[in-house]
């Protein structure tokens, strides 16, 4: 008659800790740990606060399986509608850019959401000129940040329509194919 088990600390690393989860969830007890060694815990287990004590719970694999589906196929559906309905503004946008400076119309880098996982390529409406990342070196000298960020009040390499897309946050529209092919959520 056992419904939870609670241990106060990792037993014998981390394989002993799965086999005990595997066990538990096969028999559908609930596995809990009360731990002072939350680094390691906190990298796979979820935290409830059980009378002042944090108490850490692994993550049940159904559930999380059931949500990442229900989640991609949100991403999916979602940037797919958005795309096409939003298919005749990417047209102005695009027919602006072109106009004013030329292809390439999308700006694209390389970009890794969480350390250490894929990079993949990052897409927004250009909205600087062509060689823009030529010309960083030379605004350095008026650069408002400090450290590894550059900030400039009226960056003379934004376009006019750069500004005015900026202003509304449409060249960040292009970020719906990424969630798409599943870069991005």
């Amino acid at each position: 008659n056992i419904d939870t088990v609670l241990t106060p600390t990792m037993v014998n690393g981390h394989d002993s800790y799965s086999k005990i989860i595997h066990k538990c969830e096969k028999n559908k007890i609930i596995f809990k740990i009360v731990s002072p060694e939350s680094e390691n815990l906190l990298r796979f287990s979820y935290i409830r606060d059980m009378a002042g004590i944090s108490v850490y719970t692994p993550p049940r694999r159904k559930i999380k399986f059931i949500k990442k589906f229900f989640k991609r196929g949100f991403d999916i559906v979602g940037s797919s509608l958005a795309l096409i309905l939003l298919s005749p503004l990417f047209l102005l946008i695009s027919i602006a850019i072109f106009i004013e400076d030329g292809l390439p119309i999308f700006f694209s880098q390389k970009r890794a959401l969480v350390k250490g996982k894929n990079e993949f390529l990052f897409y927004k409406f250009r909205s600087m000129v062509k060689n823009a990342e030529d010309q960083q070196d030379e605004l350095y000298k008026i650069n408002e940040t400090t450290g590894g960020l550059f900030r400039v009040e009226d960056d003379p390499r934004v376009t006019k329509v750069g500004k005015f897309i900026r202003k509304f946050s449409l060249d960040e529209l292009p970020q719906f194919y990424n969630v798409l092919r599943g870069d991005m959520s």
